[in-house]
């Protein structure tokens, strides 16, 4: 597995916990700021590794 960055890890980290916390209700009224921005840190993360991916081919 390649080495990726800590803060990669983090966004994947923060967007599942945020998606996870915001489809529970466990923060609410909180819930249309974590679901925008978790889905906002998976997108950039994975935006992050493709761009990655596609730069070394």
């Amino acid at each position: 597995m390649p080495e990726f960055p800590r803060a990669l890890w983090f966004a994947v980290a923060f967007g599942l916990a945020a998606n996870v916390a915001a489809a529970a209700g466990l923060l609410p009224g909180l819930w249309i700021l974590l679901l925008p921005l978790g889905n906002l840190a998976l997108l950039g993360a994975g935006g992050w590794v493709a761009w990655r991916w596609l730069g070394g081919r």
